[in-house]
């Protein structure tokens, strides 16, 4: 019998709202599902002053025989915001990451799935170290602007200094991490590739097992309304059953480019073609909630405004049925770790435009349709609403390519390769 720990500190620091969170959660219901199940016995490592992270696998945790839940003491207490103290903020980094808090748990192997918790340098067991994506390392300037941005931004010497110093602490725990894990799990073979090319960790430390998708439940009743506002803030009650229209649902920070969607919407109602644009998401709340001050004025500068449909925050039953009912979801995507909102938008029989680039086609196969910028965005929508065909072969190839990536599965393999 192997013990197993898993640093379940990621549904205690935000990431229970989080993808990372989703991926922890998934897999900790599956392992019940794993053949490497019955030989392990599951330690769960928290911090002993925050929430109790079982609540959210309470139900998953009753298939397990017994588990043990190990306390590593409180978490570190967060700096006050007017502390500009680098020596602090480097002490608080290691307390938070707790490198020796999990350097003597007895185990046989554990599972460590943010790297910022750190992973212990020396330790008497196997470390595993999940990865995602290296976004904020690739893109520096767009997660921690540079002292420069921030000056030309107003932030001041204090921000800016702040911002550097958070970029140069990511890659000082994303470097220590990655070189002290014994074994690496990405999420995309993309993401992997990042990995030995950015950090040059050797290939054969690297596995690759991708994420899963929940299977969908199509809706039978179909014909209600979804509440929401336009550009000019008019509330609108919507039937999806009833317009042509394109969805989009998620963030709105950089790598989603959604000012090349609203680009191509415009040039499809300019040639004369009626449809909504319908944005749905935290970041689409309403026009105000809009973060981009210049896509904001765009949408308030067009002569379909009032075609364009806020949502924000979505039911599940109303996502379902805007996923069922759209034309497309356009997801003009400049880099992804894994790109899951693909294989859910495919999982409902929507069709899917997305750029080509990082996991995307890996994600996506022959079953998403490519786009190399704005003008073949526009062609493609153009396509999808002439020609029937390619809408419904797009549904088909979209059903049968989420077979390829299930929870289960991803749970049954990441299980074998942290006891293996």
């Amino acid at each position: 019998m192997r013990r197993l720990g898993i640093d379940l500190r990621v549904l205690q620091i935000g990431h229970q709202f989080r993808g990372i969170g989703e991926h922890t959660k998934h897999l900790i219901s599956h392992f019940p599902d794993a053949t490497a199940f019955d030989n392990t016995e599951f330690v769960f490592y928290t911090y002993s002053d925050q929430n109790d992270p079982t609540q959210f696998v309470k139900e998953a945790l009753r298939k397990y025989p017994s588990f043990e839940v190990e306390t590593i003491g409180p978490a570190p207490r967060p700096l006050a915001s007017t502390v500009f103290n680098y020596a602090s903020r480097m002490r608080y980094d290691y307390d938070h990451a707790g490198e020796d808090r999990l350097a003597d748990a007895d185990v046989d192997s554990m599972l460590f799935i943010d790297f910022q918790l750190g992973v212990p340098a020396e330790a008497p067991y196997k470390k595993t170290l999940m990865m995602y994506d290296l976004i904020p390392y690739l893109f520096p300037d767009e997660y921690h602007p540079t002292f420069r941005n921030g000056r030309s931004q107003g932030a001041g010497i204090r921000a800016a200094g702040t911002d550097a110093y958070r970029n140069w602490q990511y890659t000082r725990l994303l470097e220590r991490a990655t070189s002290h894990a014994d074994k690496i799990l990405s999420i995309s073979h993309h993401t992997k590739s990042d990995l030995i090319k950015e950090l040059a960790i050797p290939s054969t430390k690297v596995e690759t097992i991708p994420l899963g998708v929940e299977p969908a439940t199509p809706l039978s009743h179909r014909d209600f309304l979804l509440e929401g506002t336009t550009a000019t803030n008019e509330a609108i009650s919507f039937s999806p059953c009833s317009d042509w229209f394109v969805f989009y649902i998620g963030g709105s920070d950089f790598r989603r480019r959604i000012p090349h969607l609203f680009e191509s919407y415009e040039t499809i109602r300019a040639s004369g073609r009626e449809m909504k644009l319908v944005l749905a998401g935290a970041d689409f709340a309403s026009i105000d909630a809009v973060p981009e001050k210049a896509l904001r004025e765009a949408i308030l500068n067009s002569k379909y405004a009032d075609d364009v449909y806020f949502f924000g925050y979505v039911s599940e039953a109303e996502r379902t049925l805007l996923y069922q009912e759209a034309l497309a979801f356009v997801y003009p995507t400049l880099y992804e770790g894994f790109g899951l909102p693909i294989l859910e938008a495919m999982s409902y029989g929507c069709p899917v435009i997305t750029y080509a680039n990082s996991s995307t086609t890996e994600v996506g196969g022959d079953a998403a349709l490519y786009a190399d910028d704005v003008e073949h965005i526009t062609t493609l929508i153009d396509q999808l609403l002439t020609d029937d065909d390619l809408s419904s072969t797009l549904k088909a190839k979209g059903l049968e390519r989420v077979q390829k990536f299930t929870w289960p599965e991803t749970a049954s393999r990441t299980l074998a390769a942290l006891v293996e």
